[in-house]
């Protein structure tokens, strides 16, 4: 065979490899829109799909209709330029800056060492195991929007949605801080003491996401811990996980119940992404649509109990056959990352900004599920606050999370809801914010920084009760 043939037939051989790929680019966007997990940014994969079938006819129209010469030439420059992104990739990917899980937990307990403060270096499973073996039940912790999928539990032929997890019991929380935080819930599956309830002029209720909940710390370390130490009456009703649409069934389900003087609504910046999710739910969605809907949960903890104990268990088995196979999913995680050339992405800004998408899609049913409780909550005579929390003090994060916190500053001013900026009032006055996360690093909040927000929650109390 000529030499000519040959390069031709290899630039054949690139432009089917290169149709091959924009194919399989397609459809793993056309993946991400109709699969099971649903897409963040639906509009950036149709984007790309588009591309896709527009590079797919390029190519093939440069296989049928080129000239020899120039199809050479054009197969090698795009060769070229293919292998030297994908090198390019692989430098950038080597040289990783953003840590992943692994390597995150790798570097805190390197700081711990240093520090000398103890690391629990357990697996929650291995600590659970361990637990068992002394004769303590102990649950991993439960968080009501696990059930978003199956919209609630079956019962009877009927479905229940819990809010509330486990009643009466111990739960373990996920180790940020070196260790696993064990801690007890009440009647209703929240974590408080059960005692809480005996006071029947409670003044503040909690509600709100793991923030509110008090992920990654003791107790009594927690906002609702602080707050009762500074002598408020509280009672937490957070819940990992939480996006509006259960914390507005929450509020209703449980909050108006009770009557507490202050509603302290914890709004953290994820939870359109939440709420995005919880809106595929009938159960959740009825809260909002019918003014008188309600499940009735407070009557049925004994049905909740064993439902949420079963889900728990089942659970669980899939989370230890998942640990087994962490090793493959990690590999398998770090090729998918390079074939999608996701830092060279990052560096050309080539990204799917799902979080103003993610924002214009719920905003109006967000703007309904605050009207509504703020309703719920003057008609027993309570007064309604709203928390603002940045999910994480990056720099480039709140530049990325702008169009959203200006969304919900206004619409708290639209709708005449006191409101605490803990980005201005804390995170942007703190002469140390980093000090405020576990190691420095990310997750939650440590112990110093629940306490500042729930200082600053405290002073909004007082003056509300001083005018």
């Amino acid at each position: 065979m000529p030499v000519g043939s040959k390069v031709l037939k290899y630039s054949n051989i690139i432009f089917i490899i290169l149709i091959i790929y924009s194919l399989s680019v397609f459809c793993f966007a056309a993946f991400k829109i109709l699969g099971p997990i649903q897409a963040r940014s639906n509009n950036f994969y149709l984007l790309i799909m588009i591309i896709c079938i527009i590079q797919s006819v390029i190519f093939f129209y440069c296989i049928l209709y080129l000239s020899e010469n120039l199809k050479i030439n054009i197969s090698i420059t795009l060769f070229t330029i293919f292998v030297s992104i994908y090198s390019f990739e692989i430098y950038l990917k080597l040289n990783d800056r953003e840590m992943s899980q692994l390597e995150t937990k790798k570097l805190i307990i390197e700081i711990a060492e240093k520090k000398n403060i103890p690391y629990d270096l357990r697996t929650r499973t291995e600590v659970l195991e361990d637990l068992k073996k002394k004769g303590e039940m102990v649950y991993p912790n439960f968080s009501p929007n696990f059930l978003i999928k199956h919209d609630g539990l079956k019962t009877n032929n009927q479905k229940i949605f819990p809010l509330g997890g486990v009643s009466n019991s111990k739960i373990i929380l996920t180790n940020e801080l070196g260790y696993f935080p064990i801690i007890n819930t009440d009647r209703y599956g929240f974590k408080n003491p059960d005692y809480v309830y005996d006071n029947k002029d409670i003044e503040v209720a909690l509600i709100g996401d793991s923030y509110a909940e008090g992920a990654s710390v003791l107790q009594d370390q927690t906002i609702a811990g602080v707050l009762r130490k500074l002598d408020h009456q509280v009672i937490n009703f957070g819940m990992s996980g939480n996006g509006p649409l259960i914390e507005l069934a929450t509020l209703k389900e449980y909050v108006s119940q009770i009557k507490p003087k202050v509603v302290i609504w914890l709004f953290c910046t994820n939870d359109f992404f939440n709420l995005k999710h919880e809106m595929s739910s009938t159960i959740l969605m009825n809260y909002l649509e019918n003014d008188n809907y309600l499940q009735n949960l407070i009557y049925k903890q004994d049905k909740i109990d064993p439902l949420i104990k079963n889900f728990i268990n089942i659970e669980e088995n899939k989370v230890i056959n998942a640990d087994k196979k962490n090793f493959n999913l990690n590999i398998f995680s770090n090729f998918l990352s390079i074939m999608k050339l996701y830092n060279f992405r990052n560096i050309i800004n080539l990204n799917p900004y799902y979080e103003d998408e993610t924002l214009d899609l719920t905003k109006d049913v967000f703007k309904k599920i605050i009207k509504k409780a703020k309703k719920t909550t003057l008609e027993w005579g309570g007064e309604m606050y709203f928390v603002y929390l940045p999910r994480s003090i990056s720099q480039n994060q709140k530049r990325r999370m702008k169009k959203t916190r200006d969304y919900v500053l206004n619409l708290t001013d639209e709708l005449q809801i006191p409101l605490i900026d803990l980005e201005k009032e804390l995170f942007n006055t703190h002469t140390d914010p980093l000090s405020l996360i576990p190691f420095r690093t990310r997750g939650h909040l440590s112990k110093q920084g629940y306490y500042l927000v729930s200082e600053i929650i405290s002073q909004k109390i007082k003056k509300l009760k001083r005018d």
